[in-house]
């Protein structure tokens, strides 16, 4: 499996960023990823939403005295200064210090203590499955997201798949235990992406799932588990660990 689709990994790339700390080549690299991969992309929404909230928390700080008295004797001194600012991609860590927040340091530390204190945040039920679904010869052939908090998830086929004539594309979660029955997930459309709304009584079986399958199945079939296998792929679970 690509590095990149290791949470421990992945998440803590993800944190780095929306911070505004990974820098040059490595938040270049970064970028290109969330294109490849979405749940890259999810799991960095996850994160400016979580900080976006931690900003509300934060008091303002007062400047002290010494900066007013500084633009004071600038101003007095009628110095012009005529130049174009360098626009700077948009970073939390910039964010804060120029709305007079606290310092980044302990804007960096309150973070640490809102991801790892917050008994929500570092609860260990998961908070989004992945899964890159594979064809017979281990080539990547679908991407798959499923978000607790939008209770969604989406299925993002690499290409076009020809469903013989009579045949569903029909979407599984398999269970960890061999002697519980199949989840049909429901059928797909063959080409771009697809989603699909969540219960609580489905998210509870991907807890206790261990892979998805997408296979062919005979139209108006009502089969307990899948016949015709194309792709398979490990879940993987997401927790705010």
């Amino acid at each position: 499996m690509n590095r990149y689709q290791k949470p421990e990994l992945y998440e803590r790339l993800a944190m780095e960023y929306s911070l505004g700390t990974l820098k040059g080549q490595a938040r270049s690299r970064f970028e290109k990823l969330m294109d490849i991969h979405p749940f890259i992309r999810v799991a960095v929404d996850e994160f400016d939403a979580k900080f976006a909230v931690l900003a509300e928390q934060v008091p303002e700080v007062k400047p002290p005295e010494s900066v007013w008295k500084n633009i004071e004797a600038n101003i007095s001194a009628k110095q012009t200064v005529v130049s174009t600012p360098e626009k700077k991609p948009f970073s939390l860590l910039t964010f804060f210090t120029q709305k007079g927040y606290a310092l980044a340091g302990i804007m960096v530390l309150i973070s640490a203590l809102f991801i790892f204190g917050n008994p929500e945040f570092s609860s260990d039920s998961p908070v989004m499955f992945t899964s890159t679904l594979v064809s017979s010869n281990d080539e990547p052939m679908a991407e798959v997201v499923a978000m607790k908090s939008e209770m969604k998830m989406r299925i993002k086929l690499k290409e076009e798949i020809a469903v013989p004539e009579g045949k569903t594309l029909t979407f599984w979660c398999m269970p960890k235990d061999p002697s519980k029955p199949a989840m049909n997930m429901g059928t797909l459309v063959s080409t771009g992406s697809n989603e699909m709304e969540l219960t609580k009584q489905i998210w509870l079986g991907l807890i206790d799932a261990r892979e998805f399958v997408i296979s062919f199945e005979p139209s108006n079939a009502n089969n307990l588990s899948p016949t015709d296998n194309l792709y398979t792929g490990k879940i993987e679970a997401l927790t705010r660990t």
